[in-house]
């Protein structure tokens, strides 16, 4: 039996060097490896005593319960089968235990992570040089045009580049650029005196290569996460001041160069949510929230079900005196005449994790998860503050987000969690061996 172990912990460890590069260009084969990975964890482990953080029990007792909140069972789609449904909400609980198998399991000594590290600073570079590629060129290495094309003012305004039409770069940048920011340390010897300097040079690379997507949310967290790390992880303040500097410098040069970026980054979004006028006229955002929140109010205490926000909003009504207010019909019900136009803004998910989970799950919802944030809070705080500043940054509450059940967001942040967590745990090692 430990020989067959020991056989699939290898295996395990090719997959995860496979993982970065999959998760630019195959999310099948990106799920497969976390299902396999978790899944033998389960089987080679069931029977050992494991020490599980509390934030993970959280976690996976909230998880617990999107699987048996009663909405799922009573607002069931005619479009989603049961079993189907669940299944979903079952495999989400893979995240917690891949970063279980990766973090106790499968990463015992320090040559692996190592190993891991590099090749996910190699994928941060080729995004980023690919994205910068295509901003330039409008297609990117491997052919891929550039996306968002603007007939008025005959630009592309979003580049993804290997992701192709999924506009995705930019979040992958902003999910993965903590990874070379707390490289720097790890690298940071007198054995590699210029490690330093080349990793900084690929932050920037990677800072400018998130504007050039054109995703503003990603700009926007990719540059609050870069000031934090900085601020709190130099001790100098002559070196935090310089690094701050040049981070603030970046987009201030690109928007006085560009103006097409400019336009993206300033004018649109000066236009959608400048004013409150501006925010409940053009952002279509705000009116997802405000969906969220209507179907949220009429199901309070169980919501919906899970991911059950692309059907529910399709219930909601604008009225027709006053386009500010909505409200929710049930579909075998016809509109009241004062009602007119259907939720044109109707979507699959709200893009905020708050709102998604207040619909889908309710009030009860909402608590369980706020019970992990706040584990996850306390426990890193004590054990690994990088972990804790990509927690914060990943769920912050008042920006924009993709689902909250998404399989390549998940993906994104469970890996990358792990690879911070194992990180702490040989960089202490590694800074003896070096002094």
């Amino acid at each position: 039996m430990y020989q067959i172990e020991n056989k699939i912990k290898k295996f395990n460890i090719l997959l995860i060097y496979l993982l970065p590069i999959s998760l630019i260009f195959s999310t099948f084969l990106s799920n497969f490896i976390f299902i396999f990975i978790s899944i033998t964890f389960l089987i080679f482990n069931f029977k050992k005593k494991i020490n599980i953080p509390n934030w993970i029990l959280y976690f996976l007792v909230f998880g617990i319960y999107l699987i048996f909140n009663p909405a799922n069972f009573l607002n069931l789609n005619e479009n989603t089968s049961q079993v189907d449904h669940i299944l979903k909400i079952i495999f989400f609980l893979r995240f917690p235990i891949f970063f279980l198998a990766v973090t106790l399991w499968i990463i015992e000594d320090k040559k692996k992570f190592t190993h891991i590290l590099i090749l996910s600073i190699i994928s941060i570079s080729f995004v980023s040089i690919d994205i910068i590629y295509q901003y330039y060129f409008n297609f990117d290495i491997f052919g891929f045009e550039a996306g968002g094309y603007n007939e008025q003012l005959n630009i592309y305004y979003r580049h993804s580049g290997p992701f192709g039409e999924e506009l995705i770069g930019g979040s992958f940048l902003y999910k993965s650029i903590i990874i070379c920011l707390s490289a720097k340390f790890f690298f940071n010897n007198n054995s590699h005196p210029g490690i330093f300097y080349v990793l900084t040079i690929l932050v920037m690379l990677t800072l400018l290569a998130t504007f050039f997507s054109g995703e503003r949310v990603s700009a926007f967290k990719i540059l609050m996460l870069s000031l934090i790390f900085y601020f709190f992880y130099f001790k100098t303040v002559k070196k935090k001041l310089i690094f701050i500097f040049l981070i603030i410098l970046l987009p201030f040069t690109i928007f006085t160069v560009n103006d097409d970026l400019k336009n993206r980054y300033i004018n649109q979004t000066k236009k959608e949510i400048g004013s409150l006028n501006n925010l409940l006229a053009n952002s279509n955002h705000f009116k997802h929230y405000k969906s969220a929140y209507i179907i949220f109010k009429n199901n309070k205490i169980f919501g919906t079900g899970t991911r059950s926000f692309r059907y529910e909003c399709e219930k909601v009504f604008f009225n027709v005196g006053d386009p500010k207010k909505q409200e929710l019909i049930p579909l075998n019900r016809a509109a009241p005449p004062r009602i007119a136009t259907q939720n044109k803004g109707c979507i699959t998910h709200p893009h905020n994790y708050l709102f998604e989970i207040a619909s889908d799950a309710g009030i009860i919802g909402i608590v369980l998860f706020m019970m992990f944030a706040f584990s996850f809070a306390v426990y890193f705080f004590k054990k690994n503050k990088l972990i804790l500043l990509y927690g914060f940054i990943f769920y912050f509450p008042f920006l924009p987000s993709g689902s909250f059940y998404a399989s390549w967001d998940n993906m994104m942040f469970w890996f990358t969690l792990s690879i911070l967590f194992m990180f702490k745990n040989y960089y202490n090692e590694n800074a003896r061996e070096h002094s």
